[in-house]
């Protein structure tokens, strides 16, 4: 596993294939560098390999397709050239692949090469691909494609029901239809009537989507990974998923302007992470009844809200709270922060202003071992404290 930046040349990454010929796994996470060569000696002389993971700018994978044993391919990549013809090239050679994972905004995964992945991984577990060019017609095939238990599709444009049409019948655990456009509350509707074991369900950017069809979510029981960002969720259709959901671990509502009540957040009493970036209604006091409902919570993500110190001392109630964003609260000066250290036992990590820098604040936070990320933001070059002369 390589992430982050190194100062290797493409052939000397070549040696990874050339001398590690019993290798199972291997991931890439690089910002520039050639893997092409990494890859071909690889797929060449390493017989066993089982994972591909690759984050880059760009690559041919063209030749993994010599590979027989894959089980997980994960591409996240800006270019790959002739996708289409690589992708049935790699699952005919690797029919007991049980994850796929390909993310390419620019020349995104097409219906023929879904449906050549269904027929030929019939052992397939996992989906997550951009869906900007799929039509109804690879989802009809998904149908048969009983052993999914997990599907993404990104920027899937539904029409004539195509989704609910589509998903009929498969028992999914997670479903992700981030920023898909056309998706209404029939369809949803149908959708989480018939996937009942549901644990993850994330519909960011979903804006056609009503408060009706969000209540239907209630009905999914099992939830534990919630994501409504960006939608028009309101107060009464929130309740209704807090009401019958009591297992919730992970909920985000960044950027929910139409909740206007923080209690009915405060309900979710088994919360362990939440994000309410960019919600107008996150007040102190409306922090205070979060922090009295919400016990369980590890992580917090408060960027861009009113909160001020007064609120953040309320978070001293939440005695596992692990980590804190705070980003662009430019009413917050520290106190509260300082606080939270000292009352949390598991306290460890935040994300805060770069105005901070140099600060006291900062330094009681480095002297309890608290590690502080320094985010730039509006505040970031406005001398501490000068906020308050104004």
């Amino acid at each position: 596993s390589l992430r982050g930046k190194f100062n290797f040349t493409p052939s000397g990454l070549s040696l990874i294939g050339q001398n590690c010929s019993t290798l199972h796994r291997v991931c890439f996470e690089f910002s520039s560098l050639d893997i092409g060569l990494a890859i071909a000696s690889i797929s060449h002389s390493c017989s066993r390999m089982q994972e591909i993971s690759v984050k880059v700018r760009n690559v041919d994978l063209r030749d993994v397709a010599r590979i027989t044993t894959l089980t997980s391919l994960r591409v996240d990549t800006d270019q790959w050239p002739q996708l289409d013809e690589a992708v049935v090239s790699i699952v005919q050679s690797n029919q007991n692949l049980k994850e796929i994972m390909i993310m390419n905004q620019h020349q995104p995964i097409s219906d023929m090469a879904v449906i050549e992945i269904i027929r030929s991984c019939h052992m397939l577990v996992k989906l997550h691909i951009h869906a900007t060019r799929l039509t109804g017609v690879s989802l009809q095939c998904l149908m048969d494609c009983k052993s999914i238990r997990s599907l993404t599709l990104v920027h899937f444009k539904n029409s004539a029901q195509e989704i609910s049409l589509g998903l009929c019948g498969l028992d999914l655990t997670h479903l992700s239809m981030r920023s898909g456009r056309g998706i209404r509350d029939i369809e949803l509707q149908m959708l989480v009537q018939g996937s009942k074991n549901l644990e993850l369900l994330d519909l960011l950017g979903c804006n056609g989507l009503s408060p009706i069809g969000f209540s239907a979510i209630s009905s999914c029981t099992n939830l534990h990974f919630l994501n409504l960002s960006f939608t028009k969720v309101d107060n009464l259709s929130l309740m209704a998923i807090a009401n019958n959901i009591k297992s919730l671990k992970r909920l985000s509502l960044v950027k929910c302007e139409s909740i206007s009540d923080a209690g009915i957040v405060a309900r979710f009493s088994t919360l362990e992470s939440l994000n309410l970036d960019e919600c107008p209604w996150v007040s102190d006091e409306g922090l205070g009844t979060i922090s009295q409902g919400c016990r369980q919570l590890a992580h917090l993500s408060l960027g861009s809200t009113r909160i001020t110190d007064k609120g953040l001392y309320n978070l001293t109630e939440c005695k596992f709270l692990r980590s804190l964003r705070i980003s662009y609260c430019n009413s917050v000066e520290g106190p509260g922060l300082v606080e939270i250290v000292m009352s949390c036992p598991l306290f460890h990590y935040v994300v805060m202003s770069h105005r901070f820098k140099g600060s006291e604040t900062l330094q009681k936070l480095n002297k309890r071992f608290c590690i502080a990320h320094l985010e730039a933001d509006d505040m970031a070059l406005i001398p501490f404290g000068f906020n308050l002369l104004m």
